[in-house]
């Protein structure tokens, strides 16, 4: 038995990406029972995914700490939450265990725990955390002891491995913190990809350039809606249109959204319909991101973009220059916010149908390696350096009393 937890994520958060990596772990390791535990709503969003997938997993339901907690105070919930973790993995004499996302007090219980749970081999998989590293820890004096830093760095065992979702992410953390790379397997993100192929053009208006999920300014919301204000303002030839396919939780931004002339957008959630509509109306997804924003973690709305198979158009980062390096021209490469403007008014005045149609046939042909099938072959050595012995497998439901 895999035992996966999720100790965090509540309801729709990175539920396409939790139920994606399952499927991937279901695959390379095909003759494993794999046992989920998450959050109610978390829980059945991911094994509604993995059935529309036929993808069968056992699943119990846990109770995680509220978000609103201080690290302090989520300590001894955490501890609580691990053990019952590893008492299940030992009750059912199995050793493997997963933690889809971690906290820093996540990662003290794990390597507090294992002291005492020999047996048990772990993976856990930080997330947006990582961009932490890179920055002092607090000055709050009830928070310094949790500096993720640190605990990334000490106490580590060959009994925990850390799993990033990027080779790019792994290359970084060798650089900043080369004493845990013995300690680091890296992933490409997997994906459930639209199946739909729909060949997209341009002969038609108004263009819709889009930013995919939830606009705050560290992923450059701000940065959105001055362009779309600034374009708009042009005189170009033809009037583009843009479109926010996400909701804004950034309350410092809803007045620059205001005058922006962002044709959509919402302060709640989106529907999964309302969501895939407003996403197949765009053309082109801009990502104008902070220079630091995905320098240690991955984007689930560029997967987006390639589910949908539209371009994207990117300030230069590493992440982004990593897929266009692995899938050839998918879009817009541009040293700065300028090079943007002037791609999106040469795109306004040119209309590059041709290229266009190519850029999405290399996401067509460049998604598939990413797809959770391909990517099991990556994950099946986690554990004991095991091999792959059946990816592509169809999992059928198991059962095992828990």
């Amino acid at each position: 038995m895999i035992l996966i937890c999720e100790p965090q994520c509540v309801g729709f958060e990175h539920v396409e990406v939790n139920a994606a990596l399952i499927a991937a772990i279901r695959y390379a390791h095909p003759h494993d029972e794999i046992l989920f535990l998450a959050e109610k709503e978390h829980l059945e969003r991911v094994s509604g995914m993995l059935d529309d997938q036929h993808v069968k997993i056992q699943c119990l339901e846990i109770e995680v700490p509220p978000r609103f907690l201080s690290n302090f105070r989520r300590l001894p919930r955490e501890l609580l939450l691990c053990k019952h973790v590893f008492d299940i993995a030992r009750s059912n004499a199995e050793n493997k265990v997963l933690f889809l996302s971690i906290t820093s007090p996540t990662l003290i219980s794990i390597k507090v725990l294992l002291r005492f749970f020999n047996e048990i081999e772990c993976v856990a998989i930080p997330h947006g955390i990582l961009n932490t590293i890179t920055k002092r820890p607090s000055l709050v004096p009830i928070e310094t002891p949790f500096w993720f830093r640190f605990w990334l760095s000490f106490g580590n065992m060959k009994r925990l491995r850390y799993l990033v979702l990027s080779p790019h992410i792994k290359d970084r953390l060798a650089i900043l913190l080369p004493k845990i790379g013995e300690y680091v397997s890296s992933v490409d993100l997997p994906y459930f990809f639209d199946t739909e192929k729909v060949s997209r053009r341009l002969n038609h208006d108004p263009i819709r350039f889009g930013a995919f999920g939830v606009a705050t300014r560290s992923k450059g919301a701000d940065i959105f809606f001055a362009m779309a204000q600034e374009i708009l303002h042009s005189h170009a030839p033809f009037v583009p249109e843009f479109v926010l396919v996400g909701h804004i939780t950034d309350k410092t931004i809803e007045g620059l959204q205001e005058d922006s002339g962002i044709v959509e957008s919402s302060d709640s959630p989106l529907s999964g319909e309302d969501y895939e509509t407003r996403a197949k109306s765009v053309d082109y997804v801009l990502f104008l991101n902070r220079p630091d924003a995905y320098e240690l973690v991955v984007s689930g709305s560029l997967m987006d973009a390639f589910s949908y198979v539209r371009p994207i158009i990117a300030l230069k980062q590493p992440l982004f220059e990593y897929y266009f390096k692995t899938m050839g021209d998918i879009g817009y490469l541009c040293e700065s916010y300028e090079e943007i403007k002037e791609r999106i008014l040469s795109i306004l005045t040119n209309k590059p149908n041709e290229r266009y149609r190519a850029q999405q046939c290399n996401i067509l042909n460049g998604r598939e390696q990413f797809s959770p099938v391909e990517v099991s072959s990556q994950l099946a050595t986690l554990w004991n350096g095991e091999t792959v012995t059946g990816a592509g497998f169809s999992a059928t439901r198991l059962k095992r009393n828990v």
